[in-house]
């Protein structure tokens, strides 16, 4: 037998090996390609994907399921939002075929957090308490560490008190304990034990919080960054709470080491402030303003890279003329020509900024703020109303009444949303419904839908800075329209200019009053 047979027949031997893998076996390959992740991306990737397969070709759906929702959760903390969405659906879609419904109750409970990210607060807590009632009261083999993942989700909702996310916590831990040794449990728990680190710097019990990143720590044995740089970044906020500035410096510094540049903006940001307030009470000025302007420099992210290209390309034209020392006079009037054309583009650009914040200061001042503002900005109507139109006053405050209770739930943010559809849900015709709505609202229903949307997302935007790091098409997503041009336009017309100036804008304010 030739070599290329030889090695031809083990691959094929391999792959026959590899598809014929019993379910545990297939568990314990899943578990052990997660943890591989952090060290090696790639290879887990194409790994987990084989896996995938081998798990849909022998109809093992729960896994399938599983495996669709770490794929997204890698997806999720790369910041690809999209993708993630979709693996998580794909997910539910593959362990719906599974009578185990583990594996739909994880990317069920995953996609709630991710809407509640995209601030979809209903739809989000429903899911996660939804995968919760799905697996809570089963015995199947993955339902606790499906739990503890549902449980850590649930502790970030909101809503919920102190006392309730320690009780969340500690189910987290005691579901995770129930896990075989092969399904990274010691992984699983590291960063159970820190939350309940950062629960308990929450209640102020600093003794017992680093009682618990002793703990977190020691189960860290593959010296994982991420959980590393977490600890010692705990530890650092344990220490200024206690008012001991030299270890605050000392493990802040500690913690920079492990905090990954590209991913870790809100990390590094809490190391700079902890090191700028401990250098403060330190009386040490140099440091103390060190740090200070590597935190607003890592904040200031609004750059007119417009203005500087254009600046950038003006020099670069003057410096090539002066070097050549152009005689000829065919090309002084070449570079004449492109030089009047860069000081026309930025004279463009600066009328065109120019106007832009006028715009902007002008919706600013008019509005005075936020929480003067009406809900949705009134245009009084003139027009005169048929007689036959006329509705009794009862019915007209019924009608207000259950517009100023669709206006308060933010239901104008759901898709979809005509006249029709309103008055079925305020219980009256579409006819009364638009003679009120023209009568104390706006000209028509389209403009007061626009108008309660944008005003909603202006009003995010000045009160969560998370709002302002989203995309237009996130934006565009949770304000129920069906396309970012359909919302640009919207905003545009309504506030003066497009949402990503609007955004750039209120960020150099922001960063003028801190």
């Amino acid at each position: 037998m030739t070599s290329k047979k030889l090695v031809l027949l083990l691959f094929i031997f391999t792959i026959v090996l590899f598809k014929s893998q019993s379910t545990e076996e297939q568990t314990k390959q899943y578990y052990k390609i997660a943890l591989e992740y952090d060290k090696q991306p790639k290879e887990a990737k194409l790994k987990i994907l084989n896996l995938l397969e081998v798990c849909e070709t022998k109809k093992n759906f729960v896994l399938a399921a599983m495996i669709y929702n770490k794929m997204g959760h890698w997806e999720m903390t790369s910041n690809n939002i999209d993708k993630a969405i979709d693996l998580f659906k794909k997910g539910i879609e593959v362990g719906d075929q599974s009578t185990d419904k583990a594996g739909v109750a994880l990317n069920t409970g995953f996609l709630g957090y991710l809407y509640l990210n995209m601030k979809m607060k209903n739809e989000g807590e429903k899911n996660i308490v939804e995968a919760i009632d799905m697996v809570k009261n089963t015995n199947g083999f993955y339902d606790p560490y499906v739990l503890s993942m549902l449980y850590t989700l649930q502790g970030s909702l909101k809503n919920k008190s102190l006392e309730e996310r320690v009780a969340i916590n500690n189910k987290v831990i005691a579901n995770f304990k129930k896990l075989p040794p092969y399904s990274n449990k010691q992984f699983n728990l590291v960063g159970a034990y820190q939350n309940s680190g950062y629960l308990a710097l929450e209640q102020k019990k600093y003794d017992e919080a680093l009682k618990y990143i002793k703990t977190s720590a020691s189960l860290n044995t593959d010296n994982i960054p991420y959980f590393k740089s977490g600890q010692y970044l705990l530890t650092s906020m344990i220490y200024s709470k206690k008012n001991k500035m030299d270890s605050v410096l000392y493990f802040a510094t500690k913690a920079e080491k492990y905090i990954d540049q590209k991913t870790g903006t809100n990390d590094l940001l809490l190391v700079y402030g902890l090191k700028k307030d401990a250098y403060d009470k330190l009386k040490d000025t140099v440091n103390r303003n060190r740090y200070s302007a590597l935190e607003a420099i890592l904040n200031n992210k609004v750059y007119d890279s417009n203005l500087s290209a254009a600046g950038n390309n003006l020099e670069k034209s003057l410096h090539r003329e002066e070097e050549q020392k152009r005689s000829s006079f065919i090309y002084l009037l070449i570079g004449g020509f492109i030089f009047i054309l860069l000081i026309t583009a930025l004279l463009v650009l600066n009328w065109k900024r120019r106007k832009e914040v006028a715009a902007f200061k002008k919706f600013r001042l008019d509005a005075k703020n936020l929480e003067d503002r009406p809900t949705v900005t009134v245009v009084a109507n003139t027009h005169d109303v048929a007689l036959e139109d006329a509705i009794n006053a009862d019915t007209e405050k019924e009608i207000l009444n259950g517009l100023a209770q669709f206006e308060n739930k933010t239901q104008f943010n759901e898709k979809g949303i005509t006249l029709g559809k309103l008055s079925t849900q305020l219980n009256t015709n579409v006819k009364y419904l638009s003679h009120v709505e023209k009568k104390h609202k706006a000209d028509n229903f389209n403009l007061y839908i626009n108008q309660l949307r944008v005003n909603h997302v202006v009003k995010q935007l000045e009160d969560d800075e998370c709002f302002i790091k989203y995309k237009i098409s996130h934006l565009s997503e949770i304000s129920g329209y069906s396309s970012p041009a359909a919302f640009t336009r919207a905003f545009s017309k309504i506030i003066g200019v497009i949402p990503s100036t609007y955004i750039k804008l209120l960020s150099e304010e922001k960063l003028k009053k801190a």
